[in-house]
């Protein structure tokens, strides 16, 4: 490969809408065809490449020494002991990456023709690892759902799309703030490949924007999600479970009037709280959700929240039993059709109506405590009103995805909590091999590590490829340039 013909070239650009002038960033390469030295673009780097013009010509050549020899030391263009430094090498490593990615072809593992090549086994290494396990599992039951789809409907771009995604789905694999899924997501995951889209380009801003977003259609989430489960699945949904909790904030949290003290159920009292109103099908899955104050009273949050639920179809198809906890029911709410407490003499239930409908209500106990130390409901870090709900909505939205997953793997004999199978799935990889050859070029072999006995287990389970994106490979070869010309 001949490389050192990179550089970064800054081109002026006009919108289209108002022809407003703007400054995009480009990685060409120098390449002689024929007579004639053209350029070629090997990367766009976006309009926001925050890289100063002095800082281009050491980046550029940090990465020839990657693409080159994936162990050559950058102490021979700059150090790492600033802020300058540490940037270049950041940038440097992301954007080689990228560039092998960009060139990788697919290895066609069916293929009976061999492919062998003798490699220097001192220089082998591996890099760029990724978790992939989870990631799949919480991919196959969006696809399932269809929520990509929605999303599309709901007027969801395609970044805005990835970054929805990339939020429910960090929440489920790596649960935290938005600042612990925004790194994440551009350094721990391989989700950007199975969604084909690079994380290292999202803002942390766009995650709060894309959670405002979710949360503005939030109702309309909801009811389809309702809807898709029960056509997937075929729940009861002849009983519905009601229960609020609460979550405390870190912090005071004065802008949010919502945040107020009260009971809390983690034994906070020191803290600012906000209840989470719940409704649950007999099978564990939400239906709607509401947040109230902090104090809210109990037995005043159920009828605001079924007057919310009264239009959506879970509810509207007929009038289920509705079941909640003996502390929010009141002689005014027990006078509502078909609402009862379950220590509450009944007749015309059965012994086993009535052992059934306990399960349910350990179920939605079981939901609260996977919300809560599974899927990162608590604490809450953020201020504002509606951050605080999008916040919650995420791992609701999370909570959907966890429990579609598991109802199937319960159907296959597999009982495993989602932190379980999260562990479990975890060790299954994404990474980078890089085999030197004999013929003085580099071969980048993007792979996955083989599924082990359990984690087959579970992808049998639910009818999943284990390994979605294969092998794909890349040839560095040092004495012709980057991206091979037509001619080869």
């Amino acid at each position: 490969m001949h490389a050192s013909g990179m550089f970064i070239r800054k081109t002026k650009t006009k919108t289209l809408d108002d022809g407003e002038a703007y400054f995009t960033y480009r990685l060409v390469e120098s390449v002689r065809e024929g007579q004639q030295v053209k350029q070629r673009t090997l990367l766009n780097l976006g309009k926001d490449f925050a890289i100063e013009p002095e800082h281009w010509p050491l980046l550029t050549a940090r990465m020839e020494q990657l693409l080159q020899d994936a162990q050559a030391q950058q102490a021979e263009l700059f150090a790492l002991t600033d802020e300058i430094g540490v940037m270049l090498e950041t940038a440097a490593q992301r954007y080689s990456r990228l560039l092998v990615h960009k060139m990788a072809q697919p290895v066609d593992s069916t293929a009976p023709a061999t492919d062998y090549h003798r490699v220097d086994i001192h220089r082998v290494d591996a890099i760029e690892a990724r978790s992939i396990g989870a990631e799949t599992l919480a991919l196959h039951a969006v696809e399932q759902l269809q929520l990509t789809q929605k999303l599309t409907a709901l007027g969801f771009n395609g970044v805005d799309r990835a970054a929805a995604l990339g939020s429910i789905i960090g929440r489920m694999v790596s649960p935290g703030s938005e600042l612990h899924t925004h790194e994440w997501l551009q350094s721990c995951t391989a989700l950007g490949e199975l969604l084909d889209h690079d994380f290292g380009s999202t803002s942390l801003s766009r995650l709060y924007r894309v959670s405002d977003q979710l949360l503005k259609h939030q109702a309309a989430l909801e009811s389809f999600l309702a809807d898709q489960e029960q056509s997937l699945l075929d729940l009861n949904r002849r009983i519905v479970l009601y229960d609020l909790t609460n979550t405390y904030f870190e912090g005071q949290c004065a802008s949010n009037p919502k945040a107020q003290f009260g009971r809390s159920k983690e034994k906070r009292s020191d803290c600012p709280l906000v209840t989470l109103g719940l409704v649950l099908d007999g099978d564990g899955f939400p239906l709607g959700s509401q947040v109230f104050p902090g104090n809210a009273s109990e037995p005043a949050t159920l009828k605001t929240m079924l007057e919310g639920l009264q239009g959506q179809n879970p509810l509207a198809l007929s009038k289920p039993v509705i079941i909640l906890d003996a502390g929010i029911a009141s002689a005014e709410k027990d006078r509502h059709c078909g609402v009862y407490c379950l220590r509450s003499n009944m007749p015309d239930w059965s012994e086993e109506q009535l052992w059934t409908t306990y399960v349910m209500l350990t179920e939605i106990e079981a939901t609260f405590r996977s919300l809560k130390t599974e899927l990162g409901l608590r604490p809450v870090y953020h201020q504002k009103e509606e951050r605080v709900t999008g916040h919650l909505f995420i791992s609701l939205l999370a909570y959907h995805l966890v429990h579609t997953l598991r109802h199937q793997l319960k159907r296959h004999d597999i009982h495993l909590s989602w932190d379980s199978i999260r562990m479990l799935m975890s060790t299954q990889q994404r990474m980078t091999l890089i085999l030197p050859t004999d013929a003085q070029s580099i071969i980048y072999l993007r792979t996955t590590t083989r599924a082990e006995i359990q984690q087959q287990q579970i992808y049998d389970a639910l009818g999943i490829k284990p390994d979605p994106l294969g092998k794909r490979k890349t040839i560095i070869d040092h004495k012709k340039s980057v991206v091979p010309t037509d001619s080869g």
